[in-house]
């Protein structure tokens, strides 16, 4: 599945980005709350990109919405025109 580059919101702290499966396209929003659970309140902006690298393809399962395990349960997704 490919996707787009990390996109950084609320100052750094949030991460968007979309992806497309078939003619299907997913807008995934990792929020503030969750990075900061996984990566610690004071994470830098390269350190959530690098654990949203390394957990890419645990996200991209999150567009399934069935059998998740935490934080992967928290990510939301919506399908995009």
């Amino acid at each position: 599945m490919k996707h787009s580059p990390l996109c950084m919101r609320d100052d750094g702290k949030e991460i968007m980005f979309t992806a497309k499966d078939g003619d299907t396209k997913y807008r995934f929003v990792l929020s503030r709350e969750l990075l900061d659970e996984t990566c610690g309140v004071d994470a830098s902006e390269a350190e959530r990109k690098k654990w949203v690298g390394t957990q890419l393809a645990d996200i991209l399962t999150a567009r399934h919405g069935t059998d998740l395990k935490p934080p992967f349960d928290r990510v939301h997704v919506e399908e995009i025109k």
